[in-house]
């Protein structure tokens, strides 16, 4: 039995109703609006789908500087923190860690989610990524 991808399935909801709209020339507001869209679609799910964009175009800017400038210095960067994230992940399960979603965790604490996803961007809190959702882990020997 084949599992089934709910970011990829909201993808292809998102296509199939685009599609639809499309042939009578509406345009992307009216897909907006159509309540079809907004019972298929959160608001994080689509602002994931619009993060995964920007670090897409962020990797490949790093091939097309090294290509042209031989300057390695953003895929440094964007392997480093992609190497510590993993090791978060990899520490936090070793360690037999609760795992919790960065937003379940802000409730807990006095910082905002906006600060606490930066930092993860960052990597400078041993939080990763678990199917596109931010997650960390709650270490209580």
């Amino acid at each position: 039995m084949a599992t089934t991808n709910p970011v990829k399935n909201e993808i292809n909801n998102l296509k199939a109703e685009y599609d639809r709209l499309a042939k009578g020339k509406e345009s992307f507001l009216t897909l907006l609006m159509s309540p079809n869209f907004l019972k298929a679609f959160s608001i994080q799910t689509l602002l994931r789908i619009q993060h995964l964009r920007l670090e897409k175009r962020i990797y490949y800017a790093s091939f097309r500087e090294y290509r042209d400038s031989k300057n390695a210095k953003t895929m440094e960067k964007i392997v480093t923190l992609v190497l510590m994230e993993s090791l978060h992940k990899r520490i936090a399960y070793l360690r037999g860690e609760m795992i919790t979603s960065l937003t379940d965790f802000v409730k807990t604490r006095k910082k905002s989610i906006n600060t606490l996803l930066n930092a993860a961007r960052r990597q400078t809190i041993p939080a990763f990524r678990g199917k596109g959702v931010w997650k960390i882990g709650d270490y209580s020997p």
